[in-house]
């Protein structure tokens, strides 16, 4: 029968698809509870029509009809003796089949609290109705009419799904794991669940596109325009009194899941949201999983949540570390404990570390049957570190080993040195440079250079060398022989590895290391005067002078060891003796050249003469000049005067005088990046200067 021709919109409609079929549920539009008694005192019973979209002429049929219970028997019809046990009980009822419902059993707040908890009840008040006769997949349009008990018709309302595809917005419910507590026989979950506010939809204009655009499809299913209708129509508004939580749980390595039960949603304490809590009990240290599954009214259900896990372990019972040593390895330290047994709530163990400048980190996590630990970050050497060792744990909620485990430690034991390779030796600027190449090593403290006229023979010419070349300069070396370097490496304990592999070495030969050309002797005051040309300043070779005398006969050297200036002075000379002077250089390599034609000192007396100063010398020191001249006893010296100029001053300015038996003087006055040049005067007794003779320049470093 077609009823489109009836006044309609007096009431709402709402449809849920389930799995035993889909169920129409209506309810007066208005919100007024004495309109709303009224409405239901009046109505006879329901009539549910019903049109299946995809076809040409769409054509609503009767599907069945709803009656109001007036008896107890007429409400027990529809509901399991479990339900209907549970209804009696929750309204604390007694009552024979035939007795009329009582009015706690009828008002309107306990028929809308009923019918949210279960669509059993929503059918057995009457409030709803149940087509199983529909096929999965496919859309239907309903029709709902009332009759009144006066026999007149009324067009409730419409309302549209798609038959057996659920109720879409169990989706949107969010479950999040909260906390896990534990003892040794039991576990308790404890979730968050939100459960969203229905979504706004605008149903005239959606609907009427929705429905326009599928019967104008011969096959719909699993297309775009069936995806995008199955959103629309296909919700149902939860809430926290239509919703319930269907909890399961496995434990240990079962694979099937088991029900636990089913509850509501519970508010906050404080009112910050709703959670649903389940105890599951079991064995000391088995391990509990379980999820939760939303569930409403008409026994849809939702997504299941993630697994939560939870293990029956007490405080009590909780197998922690309690001991850790420490030992030396080679390079560094091994932390061992003992192992913990072999239960699954053990996540791994982790190590930390500290010392004097270095804050408390983690290092390492291991595997939780891990029993030691290797660090090798043990430098610089003799560092005391702290170890913290801690087992780490999953899913047992506030569980954790406060104070961990420590141990105090230094590493002391290192690897042998690495033997220094890629020796070479070469000469550079006139000095034998010895370099090699060494393998990186943080337990190394340095480098040795041997050397020797033998391979087998070497001695040790360097102290603590810490790059990788050094130059001998320790001792002159011959030419004519060859030596042989090699080099060792010592680490932080002073253990030195093998020799490296000797590399022979000559000296390329040099010119003739000629004499200074002439020797002149002056007698002053009895003392002879010596001076010669001081060849040294332009030969590199020569590092210093022989002078010998002879009487007629034999020469011999007069001095000890070598001269470094070109001056010296012979005390007390016998006057009436004719002698015999001359002059030879000392190479660097100890040889000593041809000598000077000799000059010859007659006997007589010299008057004293003031004689020009020679030999002066300069040093380089870090924060001044040194300027050095040769010791001069005669009485006849009064003071030395030492004069200074820059190489582009034609004249030289007194710098200082100092007193006699001093023979040398610190210049503080100097700059970095300068050359100075030098000359040194001497004033005798007569206050009579000598001239300016020699100078001498340098380049301040």
């Amino acid at each position: 029968g077609a009823v489109s021709a009836q006044e309609t919109g007096i009431g709402m409609v709402m449809s849920v698809a389930s799995e035993k079929g889909n169920i129409i549920r209506y309810w007066p539009e208005s919100e007024d509870s004495g309109e709303i008694t009224r409405i239901w005192q009046t109505t006879r019973k329901f009539h549910v029509y019903r049109a299946k979209t995809g076809m040409n002429d769409l054509q609503y049929e009767p599907v069945g009809t709803v009656n109001f219970p007036r008896t107890n028997a007429d409400f027990k019809h529809y509901l399991s003796e479990e339900d209907y046990s549970e209804w009696i009980r929750l309204l604390n009822l007694r009552m024979e089949d035939k007795e009329p419902l009582p009015e706690r059993a009828t008002d309107l707040e306990t028929m809308v609290l009923f019918s949210e908890l279960k669509a059993e009840f929503l059918l057995a008040y009457g409030l709803g109705f149940l087509d199983t006769d529909v096929a999965k997949g496919e859309f239907y349009q309903y029709q709902v009419v009332r009759e009144d008990t006066d026999g007149k018709m009324y067009g409730w309302g419409e309302t549209s799904l798609f038959a057996r595809e659920g109720n879409l917005e169990l989706e949107r419910v969010a479950i999040k794991t909260d906390s896990v507590t534990a003892s040794d026989s039991l576990v308790t979950f404890r979730w968050s669940v939100e459960i969203p506010d229905f979504t706004d939809i605008d149903f005239m204009a959606i609907e009427d596109s929705a429905k326009r655009t599928l019967r104008k499809l011969r096959t719909y299913k699993g297309n775009a325009a069936y995806q995008e209708a199955l959103g629309v129509f296909n919700r149902y508004g939860l809430n926290v009194s239509n919703t319930s939580f269907l909890t399961y749980y496995r434990i240990n390595e079962e694979e099937d899941w088991h029900y636990l039960e089913k509850n509501m949603a519970a508010a906050d304490s404080l009112g910050t949201g709703h959670f649903i809590t389940s105890s599951i009990p079991c064995l000391p240290h088995d391990r509990v999983e379980a999820v939760l599954i939303a569930h409403d009214f008409a026994g849809n259900r939702g997504r299941r949540s993630a697994t939560a896990r939870g293990w029956a372990v007490g405080r009590g019972s909780l197998e922690l570390i309690r001991v850790v040593q420490a030992r030396d390895s080679v390079n560094s330290i091994i932390i061992s404990w003992d192992s913990l047994p072999p239960y699954s709530y053990y996540s791994g163990i982790e190590i930390a570390k500290s010392s004097h400048d270095m804050e408390k980190q983690i290092i390492a996590v291991l595997p939780p049957e891990a029993t030691y630990y290797k660090d090798t970050r043990v430098f610089p050497a003799g560092t005391l570190y702290s170890y913290y060792v801690r087992p780490l744990f999953t899913g047992i909620n506030g569980l954790e080993q406060e104070v961990a485990a420590t141990v105090i430690h230094s590493c002391t034991t290192f690897s042998k040195p690495v033997i220094p390779y890629h020796l070479q030796v070469a000469e550079k600027d006139s000095l034998v440079k010895i370099t090699w190449e060494g393998a990186e090593d943080e337990a190394f403290h340095s480098y040795h250079v041997l050397r020797g006229l033998h391979p087998d023979h070497l001695e040790l010419i360097s102290g603590n060398v810490f790059e990788k070349e050094f130059y001998d300069t320790v001792a002159h070396l011959s030419p004519k022989l060859t030596y042989y370097y090699s080099v060792m490496s010592m680490n932080l304990m002073q253990d030195t590895s093998q020799y490296a592999v000797p590399v022979s070495f000559n000296l390329a030969a040099k010119e003739p290391v000629n004499p200074p050309p002439f020797l002149e002797v002056q007698i002053v005051n009895g003392d002879a005067f010596l001076t010669w040309d001081h060849v040294k300043l332009n030969n590199t070779d020569i590092t210093g002078y022989l002078v010998q005398k002879s009487d007629g006969e034999n020469y011999k050297t007069i001095h000890s060891g070598f001269l470094e200036g070109n001056f010296l002075v012979e005390k007390n000379i016998a006057a009436e003796n004719t002698a015999y002077y001359r002059v030879a250089s000392l190479s660097v390599r100890g040889d000593t050249s041809v000598f000077s034609p000799p000059t010859t000192l007659q006997g007589a007396v010299v008057k004293d003469e003031n004689l020009p100063v020679t030999g002066i010398t300069l040093a380089d020191l870090e924060n001044s000049v040194r300027i050095s001249w040769p010791a001069v006893l005669s009485g006849s010296v009064a003071r030395f005067r030492v004069y200074r100029r820059l190489p582009q001053e034609p004249e030289f300015k007194l710098l200082k005088e100092i007193s006699p038996g001093n023979f040398y003087y610190e210049d503080t006055d100097v700059k970095s990046g300068k050359v100075y040049v030098y000359s040194v005067a001497m004033v005798n007794a007569e206050n009579k200067e000598s001239e300016l003779y020699e100078e001498q320049t340098l380049f301040k470093e």
